[in-house]
Order: C-alpha cells, then sequence, then structure tokens
C-alpha cells in the first residue's frame, strides 16, 4: 500500500509541474527594431542638445534614465532613455541632432536612432568628440520579465557609422544596470566604416566578460582608467548601448559624427522568488518533497 502512495505522489508532482508556468529557459525578452513601423515621418527626440563654450564647444543632450529620449508624440517603438555629447576644439557648427529615421534607406530601409553632427562647410583641423548612450528599462521588457529578478544572459545590437570623411569610428560598450548602479562592458564593439553592423555577446563571451563601473550624469564620456571586474547579472534592471570616439580629427566633410542604431535586443530568464522556486522543480523533486512532508509530520 505505502508503495503505491510513493507512486501516487511521484505521478501527481509530474502532472502538477506540467501544468506549471516555467520561466527556466531563456528568451528574446526585449526588441526595438527592426521596424518600419515606428515612425512615418523623421521624428526628432523628446529631448535636444545645447551649445556651449567658445572655442572648444560641447554639444550636450545630458544622460537621463527618468526624462525620456523618445519623441512624445508620432512614435510607436519602445520608450528609451540616455544622452549623447560631441566637442569641437575650433569650429563651431549647428546642434548636435537626435532623430528617429523612418525607413531609411541607409540602413536596410528601417526606421533608426540617429545621432548627427552637420556643418556645411565642413570641420576641417577641429579635435572632435563623441559619446553617446541608449538605455532601455525593464519596466518596458515583455511579460514576465518586466518585473522581478531578471537573469540577462544575451544581447545584441545593428548600427552603422559614419562621418569625418572615414575618421569617426566610434567604439561600443554594452550597458547594464545592477542595484541601481550602471556598468559598462570590457567587452567592445568595432565599426566599421559606413557599413550595416550586427554584433551580438551572448554565452560564455558573456559570462567571461568583465564591467565598469560608469556615471553618465556625471560624464558621458568612459574614464579610460577604469577598473573591469566581474559582474552578477542575475538583477539587471536595464539594459543599453554605449559608443563613443573621443578624439578625432575634423575634415572638410560637412557630417562630423552620425551614428544610426536600427535593431537592440536582449534575452534572459526570470529567476522565482524562494518562495515560489520550488514550484518549478521536476516533478520527481515535487512528490519527494510531499513525501517527505508527511513523514515528518508523522514523528
Amino acid at each position: 500500500m505505502k508503495t503505491n502512495f510513493i507512486k501516487f505522489l511521484l505521478a501527481a508532482g509530474v502532472a502538477l509541474t506540467g501544468i506549471l508556468p516555467s520561466h527556466a529557459s531563456a528568451a528574446n525578452i526585449f526588441n526595438f527594431g527592426p521596424s518600419t513601423s515606428y515612425v512615418t515621418n523623421n521624428t526628432a527626440f523628446s529631448r535636444s542638445a545645447n551649445k556651449t563654450g567658445s572655442g572648444p564647444w560641447t554639444y550636450l543632450n545630458p544622460f537621463s534614465d527618468i526624462s525620456a529620449l523618445s519623441p512624445e508624440s508620432d512614435y510607436s517603438g519602445p520608450v528609451f532613455y540616455g544622452g549623447y555629447t560631441m566637442t569641437s576644439s575650433s569650429v563651431q557648427g549647428s546642434s548636435l541632432e537626435g532623430t528617429v529615421l523612418n525607413n531609411w534607406s541607409l540602413i536596410g530601409n528601417n526606421d533608426a536612432l540617429r545621432i548627427y553632427a552637420n556643418l556645411t562647410t565642413g570641420w576641417n583641423n577641429s579635435t572632435l568628440g563623441f559619446a553617446s548612450a541608449y538605455l532601455f528599462k525593464q519596466s518596458d521588457f515583455a511579460e514576465p520579465y518586466n518585473t522581478g529578478n531578471f537573469a540577462l544572459d544575451g544581447l545584441s545590437v545593428t548600427y552603422r557609422a559614419s562621418g569625418a570623411s572615414g575618421a569617426f569610428t566610434p567604439t561600443g560598450r554594452w550597458i547594464v544596470q545592477v542595484d541601481g548602479a550602471y556598468y559598462l562592458s570590457q567587452a567592445t564593439i568595432t565599426s566599421q566604416y559606413n557599413t550595416i553592423s550586427t554584433v551580438s555577446l551572448s554565452g560564455a563571451a558573456l559570462t567571461s566578460t568583465t564591467w565598469a563601473a560608469y556615471n553618465p550624469s556625471s560624464n558621458l564620456f568612459f574614464e579610460d582608467d577604469a577598473t573591469f571586474s566581474p559582474l552578477d547579472l542575475s538583477k539587471v534592471t536595464a539594459v543599453g548601448i554605449y559608443f563613443e570616439m573621443n578624439s578625432y580629427l575634423g575634415t572638410s566633410d560637412n557630417s562630423a559624427a552620425l551614428l544610426a542604431i536600427s535593431a537592440f535586443s536582449a534575452s534572459g530568464t526570470v529567476i522565482p522568488e524562494p518562495a515560489v522556486a520550488t514550484l518549478f522543480l521536476p516533478g520527481s523533486l515535487v512528490g519527494c518533497l510531499l513525501l517527505r512532508r508527511m513523514r515528518s509530520s508523522r514523528r
């Protein structure tokens, strides 16, 4: 009789886990693009850069994870945050523009986030610097990944860089937020001039990369002497992408910097709370736990 009851408990455990939801396997949980339907016309970001100085000049749209960069109207894509800046040692140009482009032919006819510095007469002999950060919050991830402990296991971006007659080839890094602080990856992305590129970080490459603290609200430019260390990615609350080129020579090209991003994605898993973690155990273990509790109650 006891043997039959044990078999019943084990079978019940198998049946129980068969009907319970499980988020143990990684899933694609966030996508910006590729899309042709986010905007119907080129639409400016909700915040714009301001120009200050008198040579050198600074063009700055300050980083914010509270005030969104994404357009407030005529835009149907995911909310995005961040900021961007450009410096010029001796040439004054128009403001640094942030725009969601509609079906841009130079990036696969997709809508794209573009930052662009333009000057009709060119930026010749000016020493230039550029930095940008885009951020996507967990609250905008797909359900059920938009709350609770989220473990990151993959990132991907599709982008295109051009400007300064080939001199503008910024270096990219991945951004994560953990426990309220921001970090940049030691793993980098090397731009190919005037080329659509897709780069991903996942699996062993993501697990093995190290991270350095980053405070974009203080300075969008990443510190060259930053210290990289391992980072627990089991409680990520935001992800993003960073591009920088802090010293390059301007040319007669009217574009000092042009960076366009047409796709960004993240994948990962939700980590169950301890109180419900047992619900996601294999059926045989559930049965064993039930049996152990019964035996304990008889003592």
